[in-house]
């Protein structure tokens, strides 16, 4: 809901600086610096979603190939459990234990 109360207001004071405009009514400095950080703030935005999205798809890459080689690690440390258990199977004759 606050996004849309931004943008209506956003789009109000645009209706407002236009109209300004066509009237050639000399803004003041204070007015002057409103009406372009209002209109440069949405080229800032996306500049900055950008900016996030790359940092986004490096840290999930990342993070893929950190998992890959953990898997590989793990599936090479069950094989290990693998062949320690199976070895157990040898041994069945209590009579052997000291």
């Amino acid at each position: 809901m606050g996004g849309d109360f931004g943008c209506a207001w956003s789009n109000a004071v645009q209706v407002y600086y236009i109209a300004l405009d066509e009237l050639q009514f000399p803004l003041t400095d204070n007015d002057f610096t409103q009406k372009w950080t209002l209109l440069t703030w949405p080229a800032k935005i996306d500049k900055q979603m950008d900016k996030t999205l790359k940092i986004l798809a490096a840290d999930n890459e990342r993070y893929q190939k950190e998992m890959e080689g953990e898997q590989a690690l793990f599936a090479n440390t069950m094989e290990s459990l693998d062949t320690v258990v199976s070895n157990f199977a040898q041994h069945t004759d209590l009579a052997q234990v000291h």
